[in-house]
């Protein structure tokens, strides 16, 4: 199926991810990026490889808007937030994160990328979720379950979405208070 409108891709995305095009590649002579990651992502007829790849690309474009931005305005291993409230935290957010590391996270995370903390918010023009149109080929609910996953690897976040809720809250709530205990030690 040949798309030619970046407009009609996005409004019935829902009916593309469907059942009903399981069978269908999509092309696009569009020059546009968004156009063509929506298309190769509906072209992955495995469940679980489509939502890899968008985690994966949303990620890297996430990366790549905020590249030479120093959002959390770090100095001496301490973000702006933890240098203003005079707390003796290192590596801000990420101090509670077993996938940190020094040379930053191990993994790629959608919702830890996404968050921003009003400091932060401060210094930089925030990416709003609307401006990635690849998150509107995940469902409503994958995209809740996105946006609130954090604190895991892109693996765990891609099960997470493509067994849906009765999987994801428990493996969540477990992960978070393996966190809490943790981070108590």
């Amino acid at each position: 199926m040949k798309v030619n409108d970046k407009e009609k891709l996005i409004k019935y995305i829902f009916l593309y991810r469907s059942f009903l095009f399981r069978f269908v590649t999509f092309s696009s002579d569009l020059k546009d990026e968004e156009v063509q990651l929506i298309i190769e992502s509906l072209n992955k007829k495995s469940r679980y490889k489509r939502i890899y790849f968008i985690i994966d690309k949303l990620c890297d474009q996430i990366d790549e808007y905020y590249k030479d931005k120093n959002t959390c305005c770090f100095k001496n291993s301490k973000c702006i937030c933890h240098r203003k409230k005079k707390l003796n935290y290192k590596n801000g957010c990420c101090r509670k994160c077993k996938y940190q590391s020094s040379r930053g996270c191990t993994t790629k995370n959608f919702a830890c990328k996404m968050f921003m903390c009003s400091y932060a918010k401060e210094n930089v023009n925030v990416l709003n979720y609307e401006d990635l149109y690849l998150l509107k080929v995940l469902t409503p609910l994958q995209r809740t379950i996105l946006k609130s996953d954090y604190f895991s690897t892109i693996e765990e976040v891609a099960r997470d979405l493509c067994f849906s809720i009765l999987y994801c809250i428990p493996r969540m709530s477990i992960n978070f208070l393996k966190m809490l205990l943790f981070t108590k030690k």
